[in-house]
């Protein structure tokens, strides 16, 4: 939901930390790589985007479980120096879509655009 929100990369994500969060809004200035660590955005560009009140209370109830706030990433692992992995998101990200349903809603769609395209070509 943040990344849609908020229109974040991944790596973006990952990279996030308490001090980031503003009153409306998420600064963001750097990304996280599995290789390369903490690095520079892919445009190499610091960004201001709003941030939605909701999304913000749920990464500030997010702040008060994380053992490694005070110097860790806001999406955390179990190490201090290092965001939750990818992979681990991912999985997540994935089960949760399709527990909402959104895929079949999406491929629906998806088809029924595809089928009114092929009629409107006989």
């Amino acid at each position: 939901m943040l990344g849609a929100a908020c229109g974040l990369r991944l790596g973006e994500i990952q990279a996030i930390k308490l001090a980031n969060i503003k009153s409306d809004t998420l600064m963001i200035s750097l990304s996280w790589g599995k290789i390369d660590g903490m690095k520079d955005t892919k445009t190499g560009k610091s960004r201001v985007v709003p941030l939605p009140a909701i999304i913000k209370d749920e990464l500030l109830k997010l702040s008060k479980l994380n053992p490694h706030v005070s110097r860790g990433y806001l999406i955390y692992g179990t190490l201090p120096d290092a965001p939750l992995d990818c992979r681990a998101i991912e999985r997540g990200f994935t089960k949760a879509i399709i527990k909402s349903g959104v895929i079949g809603f999406l491929l629906s769609s998806f088809l029924l655009s595809k089928l009114e395209k092929m009629k409107g070509k006989q």
